[in-house]
């Protein structure tokens, strides 16, 4: 925690899902809109997952994309500001579409409207570091990190006097096995290897078990075959987090994954152990459930926020030849006979998600508000893809179905029908 005593004031912050975003918002009207973007202004720090690269194509597009080749123009940003938002995630899969230009232009945009950017940057060590804002008193950290993404996106350390590669901030994951051995088994692997004469510092265990494989010694044997996080990445990233925890009073971690499981949860509790208050996980365009670690919540995908890549006009050849289209046709021709995007796009939960109010008091997170976002599915004119606040059947059903899906976490959500929210209790 940084230096200056916190207020003990409540303190909101208001976190949203992936924004797909690509037409102007500000011209909307209509009441659950204003409604909603009403709630993020109200927020002391509004976040969310921008998943898309903001230029004029000052770049080039890429050999191969995130899914498809996404990209908003300058305005968006300053569409962003209005709404409220003040920090946003850029570690995703979508962000090195156009390459390194197109990450340096997307944080010029950004920060030239006010926004603060973090898990993409010139350098590894820029992707890596967290943003930071202070309100009310208080300072808030954001750090950004993705498990999903081209492999050549990753940005790399500046070193020395060799500028670093601009790109996204990695959290990869690997089919690492992983072997866990009672302490006898250990004892004596370490006996046979002074037997045999080689280095006892450096190999606990055989040789032909060592090979590709973390040894651990625990109480009796366990195979796990993974997936699992980078060593690399991951003493990278927790340490990020670590310094963040020294100079904020509130610690907000981003992950973008749309693979989960196991490695997932570990990490978002090594993260929490490092000094997180909240990890927010965003990818798969659905709800998924809540967990709460230590009494602070892992989201483990809020879904949509805003899907507009119909918006996009302009795709290059290779996603044609992908199809095997004529490059005579629109861009929207290409992503409908694409399946992996034209599935998402016909999807109902793609157009769902919800946005939390995580509540803060001087002794951290305190209670969880969960609203329920609309993004018109049923409405397939030029709004389609923009957000609202549900209505009251959607948002039942919403808040219903998250509830459901966060039993087995041992979370309990109640539905407040007046006010068309969700409600978590952490203290």
């Amino acid at each position: 925690m940084n230096g200056e005593a916190m207020s003990d004031a409540p303190f909101d912050i208001f976190l949203a899902g992936d924004a797909m975003l690509v037409a102007p918002w500000s011209g909307a009207a209509d009441d659950a809109t204003l409604r909603l973007f009403d709630a993020m202004r109200s927020a002391d720090v509004t976040i969310l997952n921008l998943e898309t690269v903001i230029h004029s194509f000052e770049g080039y597009a890429q050999a191969d994309s995130g899914g498809t080749w996404m990209r908003s123009p300058p305005e968006i940003a300053s569409e962003l500001s209005w709404a409220g938002v003040d920090m946003v995630a850029h570690a995703n899969n979508h962000a090195f579409d156009y390459g390194s230009e197109g990450i340096l232009q997307t944080v010029r945009h950004a920060e030239a409207a006010g926004l603060v950017i973090s898990g993409s940057g010139p350098d590894l060590q820029r992707a890596r570091a967290p943003g930071f804002v202070k309100r009310s008193r208080r300072t808030v950290a954001h750090l950004s990190m993705a498990s999903d993404f081209v492999p050549y996106g990753r940005a790399s350390m500046s070193l020395q006097a060799l500028p670093g590669r601009p790109g996204i901030n990695p959290l990869a994951i690997e089919r690492r096995p992983s072997l866990t051995v009672p302490r006898w088994c250990a004892r004596l692997a370490e006996a046979t290897d002074r037997l045999l004469g080689r280095n006892t510092d450096r190999y606990a265990m055989p040789h032909f078990l060592k090979n590709g494989m973390e040894i651990t010694v625990g109480s009796g044997f366990r195979y796990r075959p993974g997936p699992r996080v980078n060593l690399a990445d991951e003493r990278g990233n927790i340490d990020a987090i670590a310094g963040a925890r020294r100079q904020a009073d509130i610690v907000v971690v981003s992950i973008h994954a749309h693979r989960q499981g196991r490695w997932l949860r570990s990490f978002a509790a090594r993260a929490i152990d490092a000094g997180a208050d909240v990890v927010v996980v965003h990818g798969p365009h659905e709800i998924r459930g809540i967990e709460v670690i230590g009494g602070r919540p892992v989201f483990l995908c809020l879904g949509g926020f805003a899907y507009q890549p119909d918006k996009v006009d302009l795709v290059p050849p290779e996603a044609y030849e992908r199809v095997g289209i004529d490059y005579s046709a629109s861009a929207t021709a290409v992503r409908d006979a694409w399946p992996p995007v034209a599935r998402l796009a016909r999807r109902r939960a793609t157009y769902e998600g919800l946005a939390a109010r995580v509540r803060f008091s001087g002794r951290g997170p305190e209670a969880v508000e969960l609203l329920p976002i609309d993004l018109r599915y049923d409405d397939p004119g030029p709004d389609l893809g923009s957000p609202r606040w549900a209505d009251i059947v959607m948002g039942r059903r919403l808040i219903g179905g998250v509830a459901e899906l966060s039993r087995r976490f041992g979370t309990t959500i109640h539905y407040d029908p007046t006010a068309n929210i969700g409600v978590i209790t952490l203290r």
